[in-house]
């Protein structure tokens, strides 16, 4: 059965696109009549979670939306965090976190103090976003409204979620603070966390990122205390109850010379890797560092991952992401383009021992022709990636088309190769509306990103998926009141291979698996057919003959590794001979594999 199927896959022949059709999220409000902006996502296996600045009620709340079946359907109504009055005061910046089925939700409101002053808020679902508090939690532990507290960041594991943000009580200056609650908001330490060891408010610091495994947390952060600006970092071992007696500077350059800027840090084990944009060498280049010992101490040397000659063209925005003892790194570089009339590339670079060495030859994600015109001005690509299980997936903003869209490429090999054809996520016309602030999520077997875009007039957020495996429509039950369950595991790119199951039959069943490359709804024998049929296949689940709900059949399937076939959508369903059933078959659920 097994090289049937695959010469039925190989042989489709239908026009294809790079993705899907992308889905609005923002349905309580109509489409661009209010701004929806800024999204931010996490993800744990078809559970998708994304929450946004919306002006619908007046100034900007909080909203939330969700998936459980891997991206393809959402709530039928989008939720709003914020619990005081809705559209009174603004509520902004939110970034979430999500740990099994406990979801964080952290932003700046200004309920307190005015257009100027804000205090960071959250709320926390337990449930996986079914229901949330009837009242947001305050973080910051100073006087109400008191002191501006903005750019929260977020990390969470079983034990709880760590806050790390820009806080104005020590005038002139920002600082870093940190607070953390280890029992779903309900607490948070008395006093707020000052994570610097040099004096509160004797200099400027910004730009921070934090990360945790496995009970530590790590803070890096830029700082102006010995001139321009340094990178620090701190840690935690103890959740962070305690930090390091004196923060380590992480920047290996003469202290305060040049300007270390942004920050981006991935952790695993006792490992933590920071990235940054440094000025040493003139113009912006990439540097890297990292730490074997929980944070104690860094290299003594940081390292230029900008592969071109040092300063020749500006890089920046970049980030990290880790995935057993591998380090990955995307960055905007301006080498290939020139600045007000070309649009940025988006370049990387990897390490698979543990940040201590990169490739010799960074790599261009983005396929644009160099310098294929554009944007007329300097918009950040922003670029985001994640990885795990040795593949690494990357989105950003691309000016190629004229206005904003958003793109993304893949490696599956660890980043040694990537497609040659990067794809584009929104599905108006290239270039006719501005797409921008993506974020990327990757759990299990998909990867999903959002973003705002402003195709309807106001902005909304959209969502589309690059790649993957997404259960959908019903199944028809057979003896004993079992459907059969027709999943997907694995990822859905070319030349890479699944697994289809089909578990809860009629245990021995034979029956047909149909494929096709349309999705439908036909009833048919009691029952629904998900598919325009392609061809069909001889099908039979196992388990005790005869015994309802135990026949079960897996088979892995491999996927053209063929370029040609990226965007290509295949549609399955099983149908199985079952005397119990209503017509005698049963029928299981439609999957939806979709190739990139």
């Amino acid at each position: 059965m097994r090289p049937t199927l695959l010469c039925a896959v190989a042989l489709l022949s239908i026009p294809v696109t790079a993705q899907k059709t992308e889905i609005r999220l923002d349905v309580g409000d109509p489409a661009g009549a209010n701004f929806s902006s800024k999204p931010q996502m996490s993800c744990v296996g078809n559970n998708v979670y994304v929450a946004w600045n919306d002006t619908r009620d007046g100034a900007s709340d909080i909203y939330f939306q969700k998936s459980t079946d891997a991206g393809r359907t959402w709530l039928a109504a989008d939720v709003r965090l914020d619990t005081d009055a809705a559209g009174t005061q603004q509520s902004l910046t939110p970034v979430i976190c999500c740990n099994g089925s406990t979801i964080y939700v952290v932003w700046s409101d200004f309920r307190n103090g005015g257009s100027l002053k804000a205090d960071l808020y959250m709320n926390v679902s337990t449930d996986a976003g079914t229901t949330w508090l009837s009242s947001d939690v305050r973080i910051d532990q100073d006087a109400l409204g008191a002191a501006s507290s903005s750019g929260p960041q977020v990390a969470c594991d079983a034990a709880g979620l760590y806050v790390v943000w820009l806080d104005g009580r020590n005038p002139p200056f920002p600082n870093i603070y940190f607070n953390r609650t280890l029992d779903f908001g309900a607490t948070f330490l008395a006093a707020d966390v000052y994570i610097p060891t040099n004096t509160a408010g004797s200099s400027i610091q910004t730009s921070a990122d934090i990360c945790c495994t496995g009970g530590k947390v790590y803070v890096g952060w830029n700082d102006f205390r010995n001139g321009a600006p340094d990178l620090y970092a701190s840690r935690s071992l103890d959740g962070g109850a305690t930090w390091l007696a004196t923060d380590v500077r992480v920047n290996t350059d003469t202290a305060g010379l040049n300007s270390a800027s942004f920050v981006s840090m991935c952790c695993e084990a006792n490992n933590v890797y920071i990235a940054w944009w440094d000025s040493r060498n003139g113009s912006d280049d990439i540097y890297f560092n990292s730490s074997s010992d929980s944070g104690a101490s860094y290299g003594v040397s940081d390292i230029r991952l900008y592969t071109d000659t040092a300063g020749a063209a500006l890089s920046n925005w970049p980030e990290v992401a880790c995935d057993n003892g591998r380090v990955y790194v995307v960055w905007e570089d301006w080498r290939d383009s020139v600045i007000t009339t070309c649009p940025a590339s988006v370049y990387f670079n990897y390490s698979v021992d543990s940040g201590a060495t990169f490739q010799v030859s960074d790599t261009r994600l983005s396929r644009q022709p160099a310098c294929a015109g554009g944007s007329l001005d300097h918009t950040p690509t922003l670029p985001q990636v994640v990885a795990g299980n040795g593949a690494v997936f990357c989105t950003w903003v691309d000016a190629r088309s004229g206005l904003q869209d958003i793109y993304s490429n893949r490696s599956m090999d660890g980043g040694a190769t990537w497609l040659l054809t990067d794809l584009r996520l929104d599905t108006d016309p290239a270039g006719a509306a501005f797409s921008t602030s993506p974020a990327i999520c990757y759990d299990a077997n998909n990867v999903y990103i959002a973003w705002e875009d402003d195709r309807n007039g106001a902005t909304d957020i959209y969502f589309n998926i690059p790649f993957g495996l997404q259960e959908y429509g019903p199944g028809l039950a057979g003896s004993g009141g079992f459907v059969p369950l027709l999943e997907g595991t694995g990822f859905a790119t070319i030349g890479s291979t699944w697994t289809m199951s089909n578990s809860n039959g009629l245990g021995g069943a034979s029956g047909a698996l149909l494929v096709g490359v349309t999705e439908s709804s036909t009833p048919v024998l009691g029952g629904i057919i998900n598919l325009v049929p392609f061809s069909s296949f001889p099908w039979a689940v196992g388990g005790a003959l005869g015994v309802p709900g135990a026949g079960a059949i897996s088979i892995p399937l491999s996927l053209p590794n063929d370029e040609t076939f990226v965007g290509l959508p295949i549609f399955w369903q099983t149908v199985l001979l079952d005397p119990g059933a209503v017509g005698g078959v049963s029928m299981s659920n439609g999957l939806e594999l979709r190739m990139g």
